[in-house]
């Protein structure tokens, strides 16, 4: 057997080729995109450099502190101020000879298509916040690409691989606080918030390495088509020492789990193209006409600022959560942001248009005149709100699913001149939900337009709908909010359900203000089945009215149902019909109860007062006359065979003394 020179000198990578099922050449050609440069980013880069992985793109947005030399490794003290990315990419170019290494200064939320995920083979995460992992997880979902996600807290940490199109993903293992803390980035109107303190979590160089390790390693593994924690999380504990695998579970509506059918590559890039280019280019490659092309963008977008007391308008078209709340300031008379609206959608642009409102009553005016020359809604007249009794059952049964907690929804439907038609409605998934208010989230106005672009392409949001457990039916400051800023359309209403009760009615814009309405027709038209359940009345629909008050919606008056088809008449009848069935039901209870159970009499009965016993063959008919005495008391007594009197129960009986014995 020989054995040639060549086999036996060593180069860079020959011990790792004796590991028996090691391929270096899948590695080199693997193209690794790693998010995040700090100290889980550091490790998973040095490990990377020294497995020989060559193409790496690093995505980082902020610069190098001085508490980060505690625990990344490719940083000096000279690096402070620079930018992680940077920095890091010349370390790895430094540590791995022949490899490119591209930093990239950039927030991966938004500032980061789908193109730089469409390149990668595979992505490791060092991040720490759940907004970063949330679009990670949806955008390797969209274009096929597997990522590993990896999270330390003092000397604990854990290792999570997700595959895409394998359930479970990312967005399956957030439970209620995780949801609560991503809408904590971002105001009620969509803009962000001052951001939270961030990369503040307490680590320490050795936490690091064991995590980041785990990553690559399952990274290796993953390229080598061997088994992983596909849809598992490793979790180790260091002060004892002790780790283990969890499983997570699917979550059937979870709104990651969609992949791209087809992906065509354009030589142009964005920079090169506008949108109406591309619509042209859309039209052009498809042969189809201008109103079948389609374009969506991958994030909601700002459109412009519009400010209604001085009508000045500011152009932004910017990712949505980019746009500080701050920076939703009118130059001219410093009014802030107080409602977001979504502009005219041509096709599913999802383009937001927000509206700059100041406090001040030249700005209610000017909002309030900019109501009333939309869609005709005169202050004298409500519309006509016509619901489909399927739309009412569904309302109801979403509301009795949490009888403890506010549910919400939208209704979609048309807005016609003078009438407003509900013909399905969209439950909202992972609102926020409380005992006394509900808020719609980002991800709830997601998985909303998801469905009403799949389902209801030709029809429009009209209103949304939301549950009062046990306190009635109106709305409160904040739905009066919610209604305010996110259906401010004419054309808009808020449905109300009480499922303690059953009582529910409907507020809609009458001019400038928001009233109970009143003309509501419920359309059943599955046919022969009325839209009510059980035996009980259909809840209170009534009017509610305060012209002293036109910004105020009252909190009380809960009135019986009316429905647009129902008379006075029939009203009274039906009334009628009642009492006398309560009646009847009672008079037959009687009835059955007198022939029924047994009846005591109370009779009296005579007895010897001198023995106290009964005297036998006492006859109980009444005395025939007002003499004091009866036919059985002149009969002799049987025992002595004198004639003495005896007393009978009711009558008094004298002695010889002529007092009562």
């Amino acid at each position: 057997m020989r054995i040639a020179e060549a086999d036996l000198r060593e180069d860079r990578f020959s011990r790792l080729r004796l590991i028996p099922w090691w391929d270096q050449s899948k590695i080199a050609n693997c193209r690794l995109l790693v998010v995040g440069a700090g100290a889980l980013g550091n490790e998973i880069l040095k490990n990377a450099a020294l497995l020989g992985f060559r193409k790496v793109i690093i995505v980082d947005l902020d610069r190098i502190e001085e508490s980060n030399l505690s625990r990344t490794v490719l940083f000096r003290d000279t690096d402070i101020g620079q930018f992680k990315s940077q920095t890091a990419a010349k370390a790895y170019s430094s540590l791995a000879g022949n490899s490119q290494a591209q930093p990239l200064i950039a927030n991966i939320v938004n500032e980061c298509g789908l193109g730089l995920f469409e390149w990668s083979d595979l992505i490791l995460a060092g991040l720490d916040n759940r907004e970063a992992r949330l679009w990670i997880n949806r955008c390797a979902w969209k274009v096929n690409r597997p990522w590993i996600d990896g999270a330390i807290e003092g000397i604990n940490g854990v290792v999570r691989v997700f595959l895409p199109g394998v359930p479970p993903c990312y967005e399956c293992t957030l439970g209620k606080v995780d949801w609560a803390l991503l809408e904590k980035r971002l105001s009620c109107n969509l803009l962000a918030l001052d951001p939270a303190p961030e990369g503040k979590v307490p680590t320490t160089p050795t936490i690091s390495s064991i995590i980041a390790g785990m990553q690559v390693q399952e990274g290796v593994k993953l390229i080598h088509g061997l088994p992983t924690l596909a849809g598992k999380g490793f979790i180790f504990e260091g002060m004892n020492h002790s780790s283990y695998v969890v499983e997570y579970t699917e979550n059937p509506d979870c709104m990651s789990h969609y992949t791209l059918a087809e992906i065509v590559h354009l030589p142009e890039s964005s920079r090169e193209l506008t949108l109406e280019d591309l619509r042209r280019r859309a039209q052009s490659d498809f042969g189809t006409p201008d109103e079948d092309i389609v374009i969506e963008f991958s994030r909601d977008i700002v459109y412009k600022f519009v400010c209604p007391a001085c009508n000045s308008e500011e152009e932004k078209y910017a990712a949505m959560g980019s746009t500080p709340f701050a920076a939703a300031r009118c130059p001219k008379d410093a009014s802030f942001i107080r409602s977001l609206h979504r502009a005219p959608r041509r096709s599913r642009n999802r383009l937001h248009s927000l509206r700059r409102c100041a406090s001040s009553p030249r700005s209610r005016g000017a909002r309030r005149d900019w109501r009333m020359s939309q869609k005709a809604k005169t202050a004298s007249g409500q519309p006509l709100l016509v619901v489909d009794g399927e739309v009412v059952r569904k309302i109801r049964q979403h509301a009795r699913t949490s009888m403890k907690s506010e549910i919400c929804g939208v209704l979609v439907g048309q807005d016609r001149p003078g009438r407003i038609e509900i013909q399905a409605s969209i439950p909202g998934a992972n609102a926020e939900e409380a005992g006394t208010h509900v808020t719609f989230t980002q991800d709830t106005w997601e998985h909303i337009y998801q469905i009403k672009d799949k389902q209801y392409p030709d029809h429009r949001i009209v209103g949304w709908y939301h549950s009062h457990p046990g306190f009635g039916v109106f709305l409160s400051d904040h739905d009066t909010f919610i209604h305010k800023n996110f259906f401010a359309s004419p054309g808009q209403v808020a449905w109300v359900f009480d499922p303690h009760s059953d009582e529910e009615g409907c507020f809609g814009w009458v001019g400038s203000k928001i009233e109970r309405l009143s003309q509501i027709s419920v359309m059943d038209r599955r046919g022969g089945e009325a839209v009510h359940e059980g035996g009980r009345p259909e809840p209170a629909i009534s009017i509610l009215d305060h012209p002293e008050n036109s910004d105020s919606i009252a909190q009380s008056s809960f009135g019986p149902v009316v429905r647009e088809e129902e008379s006075s008449e029939s009203s009274l009848l039906r009334l009628a019909t009642n009492v006398f069935s309560y009646l009847t039901v009672l008079l037959l209870g009687i009835l059955i109860a007198w022939y029924m159970f047994p009846r005591i009499e109370v009779m009296p009965v005579p007895v010897d007062p001198r023995t106290g016993q009964p005297i036998p063959g006492y006859s109980m008919d009444p005395p025939s006359g007002n003499s004091g005495q009866t036919e059985r008391e002149q009969k002799p007594d049987r025992n002595s065979g004198a004639n003495q009197p005896s007393g009978t129960e009711g009558s008094s009986t004298k002695g010889n003394n002529g007092q009562p014995r």
